[in-house]
């Protein structure tokens, strides 16, 4: 946790009075996007002088090609392939509105902490958005979502999302994003930074992404025991080698093969975990109440996603808080669950040191 725990309120829109008084450069009765191209920083760097605000921040390059909704700066063949041909077959699995359960909603409430009452018209910059699981839930808060990834996944998202006023697609990696260093009230990364080849380059250049003032909220693989007590590894060893089609014809086949033992042991504890072990696809059983297609569905999806990553970097809560702490910040919450790090984190204000975070559990 960080330092000067004083007392303060949980974040709130009085934190932002910037963003109550600034302009939105929008026709307020056509409510069409602002049109300022990649080429013209200057003028937005002097309407930002003058207390106007873009709905998005312009690009500071040219994109090399724009298609399906989407401006994309890196090649689309990339180490992250897999994932693009996982999002296309599974576009919708795990989006609330499919599912009807609230589970990408109570995890991004989760980790959002404070934030999630002050994120109406606020500008998130979404980072390995996938098929849109959390794009759907920041959304439907209100915010302003540029939904990045480096695959293919980012054209399912626009074209589930595209038609919001509030939306923009970028394919782009996320070292080298496309935005002058803090444009974005909230960077929001989850499920990502593992399988990204540098997870510490990977942090350090979403923090430059935030404004002073605002906020970093990330996740990422803790070290346990129990992940090399499994047969997942050994599978994953040869899989992430396979073309992604090749990729999602053997995890299926695992899956069919598979899941039906897991059916069968499903509420006897000792048998789970047995099977668990042993077995290396991802069942969901005794964790969510899905119908039987659905588990199939989720199943699949994991499956495919915990075996064909071409990286899994695993971390501890100390080592994530120690990056945060070399980058300038104070003022963050982290918390240890059962696979995973969260950690939000507040990048210092010149003219603001509250400690919003240091009271948060």
């Amino acid at each position: 946790m960080g330092s000067n725990r004083r007392r303060h309120r949980p974040a709130t829109r009085g934190l932002y009075p910037e963003l109550e008084r600034a302009h939105q450069l929008v026709d307020s009765e056509t409510e069409s996007r602002p049109s300022l191209e990649w080429g013209h920083q200057q003028n937005w760097r002097s309407l930002q002088r003058l207390g106007f605000r873009l709905i998005f921040p312009p690009f500071t390059s040219e994109p090399i090609e724009t298609s399906n909704g989407v401006s994309w700066f890196n090649p689309r063949e990339n180490y992250a392939s897999p994932f693009g041909k996982q999002w296309e077959m599974w576009s919708r699995t795990q989006l609330d509105s499919q599912t009807n359960l609230p589970l990408s909603r109570q995890r991004l409430r989760r980790v959002l902490g404070p934030l999630w009452e002050s994120l109406g018209d606020l500008s998130v910059l979404e980072v390995g958005c996938g098929a849109g699981r959390f794009t759907e839930v920041l959304l439907s808060r209100g915010a302003m979502v540029t939904a990045v990834d480096i695959s293919s996944a980012v054209e399912v998202c626009a074209a589930s999302f595209g038609s919001s006023k509030r939306f923009r697609a970028v394919g782009a990696s996320v070292t080298s994003l496309p935005f002058s260093h803090g444009q974005f009230d909230v960077v929001v990364c989850l499920g990502v930074i593992q399988h990204t080849p540098e997870p510490r380059r990977t942090i350090e250049s979403l923090w430059e992404q935030v404004r002073p003032g605002g906020f970093l909220v990330v996740d990422q693989y803790r070290h346990s025991l129990s992940s090399w007590l499994r047969t997942t590894w050994a599978f994953r060893f040869f899989l992430k080698r396979l073309a992604p089609e090749a990729g999602v014809k053997i995890t299926n086949m695992l899956v069919r093969t598979l899941l039906p033992m897991h059916r069968l042991v499903r509420g006897k504890r000792f048998l789970e975990l047995l099977l668990n072990r042993l077995s290396p696809i991802t069942s969901h059983y005794s964790t969510l109440p899905l119908s039987e297609e659905q588990q199939i569905e989720w199943a699949q999806l994991n499956t495919h996603d915990n075996l064909t990553d071409r990286y899994k970097f695993h971390t501890t809560r100390r080592r994530m808080e120690r990056i945060l702490t070399g980058l300038g910040c104070s003022d963050f919450y982290s918390r240890e669950l059962p696979y995973t790090v969260e950690l939000i984190g507040r990048k210092p204000d010149e003219l603001d040191h509250a400690n919003v975070l240091g009271t948060y559990t």
